[in-house]
């Protein structure tokens, strides 16, 4: 079953690549790819001592504007490796519906994946932020999010453990 997620996400992917790099100029494009950087905080406290209270993740993040108001986001963050006290960094995958050009809302899902595993729960994110092009092509996006997690089936992890966090995060990116 696990497999089966990740072979989504992986098609998904590659129909969004697919779809974006058709041959058009880099200034008509609406495909976006670059890299960024979420810096989270929990909004209350865990039971658990495991879970750190603040902390950076690293992502790479795609946009695709099918319209110039509507159009997906996919990301990829990685957690830093003590997060949750994993011995190994852990993934999340996150999937966002925008809308807007430049000040923008965003809904969004995703997932984790540790030592070769998506987890059970997913989380669900509603983002703000606002996208502006400082050079020809490239695109700085600020944006604030509010992220509810709930964290049962992840071992050494209590399963009643919810928190949710505000997320302040930045890309960088390219228009292909």
């Amino acid at each position: 079953m696990k497999l089966d997620r990740q072979r989504w996400m992986m098609g998904l992917l590659a129909a969004l690549l697919a779809l974006a790099l058709p041959s058009r100029g880099a200034s008509d494009s609406h495909f976006e790819i670059g890299v960024g950087a979420n810096y989270w905080v929990a909004i209350e406290d865990a039971a658990d001592e495991s879970f750190d209270e603040d902390g950076i993740g690293w992502m790479i993040s795609t946009r695709y504007m099918a319209t110039p108001y509507f159009g997906i986001g996919l990301e990829l963050e990685r957690s830093p490796d003590n997060y949750v006290q994993f011995d190994e960094p852990i993934y999340c995958p996150a999937a966002y519906l925008i809308v807007g050009k430049g000040l923008y809302a965003a809904l969004g899902v995703g997932t984790y994946f540790y030592d070769g595993e998506f987890y059970e729960d997913v989380f669900y994110a509603l983002r703000a932020g606002i996208k502006a092009e400082l050079l020809p092509n490239i695109i700085l996006d600020i944006n604030v999010n509010y992220r509810v997690d709930e964290w049962s089936g992840i071992r050494n992890v209590d399963d009643d453990i919810d928190t949710d966090n505000v997320i302040l995060g930045a890309a960088l990116r390219l228009k292909f």
